[in-house]
């Protein structure tokens, strides 16, 4: 269990609307290969989050909402390079050394509406949502990408 009491959720898809779900991954793995089944094996980190998942693709299919998407990366800060000057027997050049690793948002979900609005949701727990790397990551999405998460608590 994690530290916020929201156990992952691993979904083997077993085809025609149909599927199994385990709280562990070598269970579904262990699945898979008893049943001689070759497929991705979905990771949820939350019960919630595979819940809201079911809820969208129903509405998906009912044609309320198009394009669904799931865990969509988003960057909100590039990898940061520095110049350094190598020297060697002949010539001097410079060269681009990382510094920084970018920071990438992943929504958990988006979709579009009929309209065309474009939709971009998080699921998160009470306690979640206040966390500061979290906080940080939803105001540089509205800073930089102009979208305000839809946070479904």
């Amino acid at each position: 269990m994690s530290k916020f009491h929201s156990d992952k959720v691993y979904v083997v898809n077993l085809g025609q609307d149909s599927e199994q779900t385990f709280s562990t991954k070598a269970k579904a793995l262990e699945y898979c290969l008893v049943n001689n089944i070759q497929t991705e094996i979905a990771v949820f980190d939350s019960k919630k989050e595979y819940r809201r998942w079911g809820i969208l693709c129903e509405a998906e299919l009912s044609g309320e909402i198009s394009d669904l998407q799931r865990q969509v990366p988003y960057l909100l800060v590039p990898t940061q390079y520095e110049e350094v000057l190598i020297t060697g027997k002949r010539k001097t050049r410079t060269k681009k050394r990382r510094v920084e690793a970018p920071v990438i948002y992943k929504a958990d979900f988006q979709y579009q509406l009929n309209d065309g609005t474009l939709v971009v949701e998080d699921v998160k727990s009470k306690a979640t949502r206040k966390l500061p790397e979290y906080v940080i990551k939803r105001k540089l999405m509205l800073h930089v990408h102009g979208i305000r998460l839809k946070e479904i608590i």
